[in-house]
């Protein structure tokens, strides 16, 4: 029987919960006896994903127990099983993922929506990273006999697109592609994008090259994330987004647009005077925990990943555009991305203060005047070049963002 139930599982529309008709499995409000009572205050709750739907039990009634009475654990798994998918490019996926979190690399592109559609994936993987991180991923993608290719832009599939003298990569800093030959069959491509900032720029700024919601999707060491799951995989469709009149747009539709969703532009008119404030733990995300047996501690924790927010408006030119920031600090250890980087800013400009107090004198950089006080001294001094500093920060804060973060978003500041 639990074949015949994951079949019909597959069946359905990819990752959707039974399509568009989940309400019809919510729990209704039954304080009036045989009516549900209607509170117009009330969130819709969220709709999501197959995975959702068995890890939040107490909110469908009563499919949840009709349907997992016949799946074992092992059967779910199966379905999104991340290493079998990577070992088309890699012999060894565990190894690679490991590289990929030492990295802080996210994968996207045609892969992820491949993977989330649950097709079988092509020939092509985009991997982005902060532009200084990629040795990790050079020396396993050596290991597993690809070689760094210096292809002629003539021969990039873009470039009957893109003008020859346009910036080419949008908040890109630059691109290698290495590739790995097979008997009969093309070559695997695996295209390293190396960020201006961390990889979530490309994906989640007004100054992307991913061109539209669709490609939004990206995969960690440890979890996929969806962040435009709703329209990508329940409603079939892709949005513009990012820099979407860019000529090097039209290769990224197309790849859409084989997918067979539709290409749009606005959702709906009242969309052009919205702004919306979004976070990975919104339940608008799609987020899955993927088979994590010998993957280690990324360098960018999964709760930093998960706390990041951002705003989503609609731009003048029919696209949808977000904004957020990396939200780096020399109290900070890790890279975090926020839209609430001008209430956060303060805080951590407040602790840097701090930690120059707790300093003494004789652990000060060579550059700092000995004969300044320390106020005139944090008056001239970058305060956000952590490599600039001339003072070592002893304690980092970013087991207290989350906590920094809820109290702004309680204040109502977005």
């Amino acid at each position: 029987m639990a074949t015949s139930i994951l079949e019909m599982i597959a069946s359905l529309r990819s990752l959707a919960i039974f399509g568009n008709n989940v309400d019809a499995l919510q729990v209704p409000d039954t304080d009036a006896p045989g009516q549900p009572t209607v509170d117009s205050d009330r969130q819709e709750m969220p709709k999501g994903r197959l995975i959702d739907f068995l890890e939040q039990p107490h909110r469908f009634v009563p499919g949840f127990d009709t349907i997992t009475g016949y799946l074992e654990p092992a059967d779910i798994k199966t379905q999104w099983n991340i290493n079998s998918s990577l070992r088309k490019f890699f012999q060894n996926p565990v190894n690679f993922r490991n590289k990929l979190g030492e990295a802080a690399a996210i994968i996207s592109g045609n892969f992820v929506l491949d993977f989330l559609d649950r097709r079988a994936t092509g020939d092509r993987m985009d991997i982005f990273f902060h532009s200084y991180d990629w040795e990790p991923l050079n020396e396993c993608l050596v290991q597993e006999g690809y070689v760094d290719t210096d292809v002629p832009w003539s021969n990039d599939p873009r470039s009957q697109f893109v003008d020859p003298n346009e910036d080419e990569f949008g908040d890109l800093y630059w691109h290698k592609l290495f590739t790995r030959s097979r008997p009969n069959a093309e070559p695997l491509q695996v295209h390293l994008h190396g960020a201006n900032g961390t990889p979530l720029a490309c994906l989640l700024s007004a100054t992307g090259n991913q061109h539209s919601t669709a490609f939004s999707n990206f995969i960690t060491a440890t979890t996929v994330y969806s962040p435009f799951a709703r329209e990508t995989f329940l409603d079939y469709r892709s949005y513009q987004h990012g820099k979407t009149r860019r000529e090097q747009c039209g290769h990224t539709l197309n790849a859409i647009a084989s997918t067979g969703r539709k290409t749009l532009q606005h959702r709906l008119t009242a969309d052009k005077n919205r702004v919306k404030h979004r976070k990975f733990t919104d339940g608008e995300t799609w987020r899955m925990v993927l088979q994590n047996e010998g993957i280690k501690t990324p360098t960018t924790p999964d709760y930093v990943m998960d706390a990041t927010t951002f705003k989503i408006e609609a731009s003048w030119n029919c696209g949808f555009s977000t904004v957020t920031q990396d939200a780096g600090h020399p109290v900070l250890e890790h890279a975090w991305v926020s839209s609430h980087w001008d209430h956060l800013k303060p805080i951590l400009q407040g602790l840097l203060e701090i930690e120059f107090y707790k300093t003494p004198r004789k652990k000060w950089g060579s550059t700092l005047d000995a004969t300044l006080t320390r106020d005139e001294i944090l008056a001239t001094i970058d305060r956000d070049d952590v490599d600039a500093l001339p003072f070592h920060v002893s304690t980092f804060y970013d087991d207290m963002m989350l906590e920094w973060i809820r109290h702004v978003e309680e204040e109502g500041h977005f």
